[in-house]
């Protein structure tokens, strides 16, 4: 048997009821009822406990609770296995937050991914930490464009290396090592001296290879997807641009022309990809200080299930362990 909290609220016109709950989301597809059940952040909140030994059994005592689904056959009501209570974050990983917005839209199907046209981003985790980060990302950038300006970002110039543009390549680097150690310590992996090995946990959760950027304004460097293929069977090994770091870190003598414009621009948008993933960016300090800057041109599809839920009123946000980080340790940590 299993235990499922359900938070239920109606609207006043009777017809459309959101549904918050635990564990599922469900969707009714009807003539009279039809949408998204969930509820709404402010709303008044009804808490239910129902306990079901298979999904037939929850069905029915949704319709139990909620008359309005008397007037909708059982067989068109569809549930879905939520990954995260109401409430729950993964610590330093980005997710769109599930609004009531998407009550009103009724072609979507929990089961598939949502168009990031709908995407609203969740409150900063840590705002102090973000803004260190965006500035540091800041004067990165400063000093990629004092490059720019003796070198220009042509093609026939992606293997210029000297010493600006390996600093460029080294600060960014940096950060992505810090944001990547930030998201493993924060869901329960722990090692002493992470590589690009145990950061490879990150690539699937995250979904590190589907973010496409690129500069505005600067059409001869095109879109970036500075982790693509990593961690799959064609392309386990790290990034070009990341192993050309490592390199120059033993040995700067022998390498010195691994740190060309092609590494540092790659590595830059990995270090501005790394602080998407982990923060997301509808937000005014990304579109103030680095949006005029860097345009994010893909980025990952979520489906529903993925979503975090605002917490029920009067709660607080619950940071738990990514299962596929902590490697099956998914004990919770507030």
């Amino acid at each position: 048997m299993e235990t499922s909290t359900f938070i239920i609220t109606t609207d006043n016109t009777g017809i459309k009821y959101h549904l918050w709950f635990y564990n599922y989301l469900a969707k009714i597809s009807g003539k009279e009822i039809e949408g998204i059940i969930i509820g709404e952040k402010y709303c008044t909140c009804e808490k239910t406990e129902l306990v079901y030994s298979e999904e037939s059994d929850l069905k029915k005592q949704l319709f139990s609770i909620v008359p309005e689904c008397n007037r909708v056959p059982i067989e068109r009501i569809a549930l879905t296995k939520m990954a995260l209570d109401c409430g729950e974050r993964y610590s330093n990983i980005y997710r769109p937050l599930y609004t009531s917005f998407f009550s009103n839209i009724h072609d979507i199907n929990p089961l598939q991914d949502i168009s990031p046209d709908y995407y609203v981003d969740p409150a900063i985790e840590n705002l102090r930490d973000y803004n260190n980060y965006i500035r540091q990302l800041e004067l990165i950038l400063d000093e990629l464009f004092d490059i720019f300006k003796v070198v220009s970002p042509h093609s026939r110039n992606m293997k210029v290396f000297g010493n600006a543009i390996r600093n460029v390549l080294i600060l960014s680097c940096t950060e992505v090592d810090s944001l990547m150690k930030s998201v493993l310590y924060g869901n329960g992996y722990k090692v002493d001296r992470p590589n690009m090995n145990d950061y490879r946990q990150l690539i699937i959760p995250m979904k590190l290879f589907d973010y496409t950027l690129s500069f505005r304004y600067i059409n001869e460097v095109g879109g970036k997807t500075p982790f693509g293929k990593w961690g799959t069977k064609e392309n386990s090994n790290s990034p070009s641009w990341y192993k050309a770091y490592n390199h120059i870190k033993h040995d700067r003598i022998n390498n010195f022309k691994e740190a060309n414009l092609r590494n540092a621009i790659e590595a830059t948008m990995g270090f501005a990809t790394m602080l998407i993933a982990t923060y997301g960016y509808r937000n005014d300090i990304w579109n103030e200080k680095i949006g005029r800057i860097i345009e994010v041109k893909k980025e990952p599809s979520w489906s529903l299930k993925d979503f975090y839920l605002p917490p029920v009123i009067g709660s607080e946000e619950l940071y738990v362990n990514h299962p596929d980080i902590c490697k099956g340790k998914t004990n919770k940590k507030s």
